[in-house]
């Protein structure tokens, strides 16, 4: 009978045989087993990062940071993703709206078809009543008249009858005293009233002479004369006032 201790001996060099054959299958086969794992877990970690990827819209991926990767039995079989940094893209600078003001002026002040009732005009000033026009032209100054150039302007758009004379106007100083109105007059030539009928923008200017005040402006107390037109065509009351300065 053989030895006992050779016995194992053998047996032990048999299973030795047995397990370097073993070992050497198991190492062929698992370096083709790992080779196809390794390739499934990298496709993995590459869907993993796609998923992440399609998760962000519109933004920009810049990192993504793995800090867990967990093996077992030679396969990737847990990867997590802790951060994923994006940055979203610059938004575009608007551009200035430019509002220039425009300053608003105040519309001009028509001026007004009728005079005031009431109203007191200056030599060269015009009183206007429903297209009635009547100007105190002119005024000329002697130490015993007044010379008033008048001119009447019809602005009615339509024929317009005047008929007026001297009896219409009358006159009064600042003393209170009431002054003679005489005639339209220039030297010996007189016109008694003016009566025509004048066409629309026509004018008259009392038969082309000026209306004689009689006063006595030596009187160094008589400062102004007020002259009242009345009963005129379409106006029914007129005043001037004449500064006397001839002294």
């Amino acid at each position: 009978m053989p030895n006992p201790s050779a016995r194992v001996y053998i047996i032990a060099a048999i299973i030795g045989a047995i397990g370097i054959i073993i070992a050497a299958w198991i190492g062929r086969s698992s370096g083709i087993q790992t080779g196809q794992e390794q390739a499934f877990a990298t496709a993995s970690i590459q869907e993993s990062t796609s998923v992440a990827q399609n998760s962000v819209t519109q933004n920009v991926i810049t990192q993504v940071v793995v800090t867990q990767v967990v093996i077992t039995e030679v396969a990737i079989t847990e990867v997590v993703v802790t951060e994923i940094i994006a940055t979203s893209p610059p938004a575009p600078t608007p551009e200035p709206v430019v509002v220039i003001a425009t300053p608003t002026l105040p519309p001009p002040t028509p001026e007004p078809d009728n005079t005031p009732a009431g109203s007191i005009l200056q030599v060269g000033e015009t009183w206007k009543n429903e297209g009635a026009k009547l100007t105190l032209v002119s005024v000329e100054v002697l130490p015993d008249r007044l010379l008033l150039r008048w001119r009447f302007v019809n602005d009615t758009g339509k024929d317009l009858l005047i008929n007026y004379s001297n009896k219409n106007f009358t006159a009064n100083d600042n003393l209170g005293q009431s002054l003679v109105v005489g005639w339209f007059q220039s030297g010996d030539f007189v016109c008694n009233n003016e009566n025509k009928i004048l066409k629309p923008e026509e004018s008259a200017e009392n038969c082309g002479y000026p209306l004689r005040i009689n006063a006595n402006l030596n009187n160094s107390q008589i400062t102004e004369v007020i002259v009242t037109a009345s009963d005129m065509p379409r106006i029914p009351k007129a005043q001037w006032k004449i500064l006397i300065s001839i002294r």
